[in-house]
C-alpha cells in the first residue's frame, strides 16, 4: 500500500509484541534497473547493512512490476544491496497499477507470471528467501511458498496456474 507503510510505520508497528517481519511499500520496476537511492528511499534500513526495524524485526522488499529481465536486475541489485528477503508483489488491485500491466494483473497469464518468478529465481538462486504477493493483504509466509517453491511447482505442472499454497 502506497504511502502507508514508510520506515516509520514500520518501526512503530514492530515496537510491540506480534508483528515479527514487515514489508516496505513496492519498488515499481519498469524496464531498467534502478539505482540505490530508490531502494534506500523505500528501505533506509538498508543503509545500516541489516534490513531491521529498530526493535529487530526483518524488512522483507517488496518488488512490483511484469518484466521478467527487469525483476531480476532489480533483485540483483537488492541483493547487491544487503536484502535478506524479497517480496514479489502479484496482488495489488490498484486499478492504475494493474493498467500498467503490475499487481494482480500478472494472474492473468500464469506464464508471464512463470517467467517472472523464473527469472527473479535465476537472479538471486536460494542465497535470500523469496515469497509472493498473490492476493491483496499481507500474511506471513508459509514454508514452501517463496520463490524457490514456486518454481518447482512451475516445473512439476503442467497445467501452469499461480504458485499454491500448500
Amino acid at each position: 500500500m502506497e504511502g502507508v507503510i514508510d520506515a516509520a510505520t514500520r518501526d512503530l508497528l514492530t515496537r510491540s509484541p506480534g508483528i515479527d517481519w514487515t514489508v516496505t511499500e513496492f519498488v515499481r520496476v519498469v524496464d531498467t534497473r534502478l539505482p540505490p537511492r530508490v531502494f534506500l528511499r523505500h528501505c533506509p534500513e538498508l543503509a545500516d547493512g541489516r534490513p531491521l526495524t529498530p526493535g529487530g524485526a526483518p524488512v522483507h522488499l517488496q518488488l512490483l512490476g511484469s518484466d521478467p529481465a527487469a525483476l531480476a536486475a532489480n533483485a540483483r541489485q537488492a541483493l547487491a544491496l544487503g536484502t535478506t528477503s524479497l517480496d514479489l508483489n502479484f496482488g495489488c488491485p490498484a486499478k492504475l497499477v494493474n493498467r500498467h500491466d503490475g499487481g494482480a494483473s500478472m494472474l492473468r497469464d500464469p506464464e508471464r507470471l512463470r517467467a517472472a518468478v523464473t527469472a527473479v529465481h535465476d537472479a538471486v538462486g536460494d542465497t535470500i528467501p523469496g515469497h509472493r504477493q498473490g492476493a491483496p493483504g499481507l500474511r506471513r509466509p508459509t514454508p514452501g511458498t517463496g520463490v524457490r517453491a514456486c518454481r518447482r511447482r512451475w516445473r512439476g505442472t503442467t497445467a501452469g496456474g499461480p504458485c499454491p499454497n500448500p
